[in-house]
């Protein structure tokens, strides 16, 4: 808090900072007005000008945050580039370390939504959950690496250990089990739910699969429907359409 303001009388700052450079602020002691700020570490908040009622713990933890308000941020780098976004909860070494301007978001687990940047609304819980992440909205993943390679994709839900792993800008899709649409890039609209369902799906859109390894063997398939264990070998890019019900 070096540069903390210390007129003497007209307000109370309520903010604690241990550490080197914790709080330190703007060498212009009057514009540091943010209010109800705790920083624990090496450089938390060390640019902190307006920004309040934030809480960061962990070594240059929203070390950049300078008007970013109501973040919470545990373990080091966690929202290390934030500046202006709020309502931010990051969780883990790394989580959210380059967002700057996204609100909304929740991390949990170390590097998980470590690129966003501007994107908003997201939840990660586990390890590099939406890692590249950095302007999809309304995510969520839930899992190792779920939606780890997400760029702009939105609205998308992933539960399960690498579901929807390699999606890039797909929207609105529904994957729920261990490695569920995991080659997803760019499909939309699809649902899978089952270890492995719609596993080497890329492109394709409007599919559903419930079941166990239940996918078709194109990658780009559309308008598919598979129901059971295995379901969908031998299905062909030259039936668009296919529905298949087994045992």
């Amino acid at each position: 808090m070096y540069y903390a303001d210390n007129r003497t009388t007209g307000r109370e700052t309520y903010n604690i900072g241990i550490g080197y450079n914790a709080l330190k602020g703007s060498t212009t002691a009057a514009n540091n007005t943010g209010q109800w700020n705790t920083a624990v570490g090496d450089q938390s908040m060390m640019a902190n000008t307006s920004g309040f009622r934030n809480t960061a713990s962990g070594a240059s933890s929203l070390s950049a945050n300078t008007t970013g308000s109501n973040n919470a941020a545990f373990g080091g780098n966690a929202l290390t580039t934030n500046n202006s976004g709020a309502e931010n909860s990051a969780f883990g070494t790394w989580s959210l370390e380059q967002n700057t301007t996204g609100n909304n978001n929740t991390a949990v687990g170390s590097q998980s939504l470590r690129a966003n940047s501007t994107g908003g609304s997201n939840t990660a819980c586990g390890s590099y959950g939406l890692f590249t992440n950095t302007s999809g909205q309304e995510n969520t993943a839930l899992g190792l690496s779920a939606l780890k390679m997400n760029g702009i994709g939105s609205y998308n839900t992933a539960t399960g250990a690498y579901a929807l792993l390699a999606n890039t800008n797909g929207n609105y899709n529904l994957a729920n089990g261990y490695k569920a649409l995991m080659n997803n890039t760019e499909g939309y609209n699809n649902v899978a739910i089952g270890g492995n369902a719609l596993n080497n799906n890329s492109t394709g859109a409007f599919n559903t699969a419930i079941g166990h390894y239940a996918y078709p063997t194109a990658a780009t398939i559309t308008n598919w429907t598979g129901l059971g264990y295995f379901v969908g070998s031998g299905s062909s890019n030259s039936i668009p359409s296919r529905s298949a019900i087994l045992p």
